[in-house]
């Protein structure tokens, strides 16, 4: 299997000049731009010798960058940023790319930060998750690597293989393990192969979702709340003049005995 990086033109050509088929190891898996009638979709292709074999909508769009949130009153943002001019389209689910039964689950650029769409691709079938980006915008900055290490993360959390291929940015492949197997810096530019275990089974976290860390969460509210009751519950401490050990820290003293102001002074 090839794969391409986020792209907003090319399209591989699966027939030579003459018409015949160019000869494919498997498939290609690219990231394009696709218009249609219905808008601008940002999708991942699977292209096999025949065309187009497989397509998963981006469904986690980036605000500002590829949709502007409440446009008819932040419009007009993209007069004067580089804020999307024209709102792309959200696909409706996830989707598993068959290539000669091993079953690719793509995401296109910060899905990847996202841990329940890796984990329902694996879910459903997955045996390699590929993510497809360009990181442009953050050109020499620590959010390209950042980006790049995610994919260890999803990797371990989903026992899957990852390969994050970059148009800009660091480029990797992590085994199941989360141990980076190939790396492809920044400033580098170049050709990698990788051979990329396959594992099957099902890990704790595609298995429970994010139950766990819901209920740590809420075992925190109650712990806080439960705290909060018996501090507001538990009388204030005083101390009784005479009590051994301990000094007089307020006396309660009654108009009885105070006759005069002479024994007040």
């Amino acid at each position: 299997t090839i794969v391409w990086k986020t792209s907003p033109s090319c399209e591989p050509r699966t027939r030579g000049s003459d018409g015949t088929p160019v000869p494919a190891p498997a498939a290609w898996v690219l990231a394009e731009y696709l218009r249609s009638w219905e808008g601008i979709y940002k999708s991942s292709v699977l292209v096999d010798e025949h065309g187009t074999a497989g397509r998963y909508d981006k469904m986690r769009l980036v605000p500002f960058g590829e949709y502007i949130p409440l446009r008819p009153a932040l419009g007009w943002m993209s007069s004067i940023t580089e804020a999307a001019g024209e709102d792309r389209r959200r696909g409706d689910e996830l989707a598993i790319l068959d290539v000669d039964g091993l079953g690719i689950g793509p995401l296109v650029c910060f899905e990847s930060a996202f841990p329940d769409l890796s984990r329902l691709l694996a879910e459903r079938g997955a045996d390699l998750v590929v993510l497809q980006t360009a990181t442009t915008t953050f050109q020499g900055s620590w959010a390209q690597g950042q980006h790049a290490s995610l994919g260890a993360v999803r990797a371990i959390e989903t026992g899957r293989p990852m390969v994050h291929a970059a148009v800009s940015g660091v480029s990797a492949v992590f085994d199941a393990e989360g141990h980076q197997l190939v790396r492809l810096g920044n400033h580098e530019t170049g050709v990698w192969v990788a051979d990329v275990p396959v594992v099957t089974g099902r890990t704790p976290y595609v298995r429970a979702g994010d139950w766990v860390p819901v209920m740590c969460i809420l075992a925190l509210l109650a712990a806080a709340m439960v705290a909060g009751l018996r501090g507001a519950r538990r009388p204030a401490r005083l101390d009784h003049p005479g009590a051994s050990g301990a000094p007089a820290l307020a006396h309660r003293v009654g108009w009885a005995s105070m006759p005069t102001m002479r024994h007040v002074v």
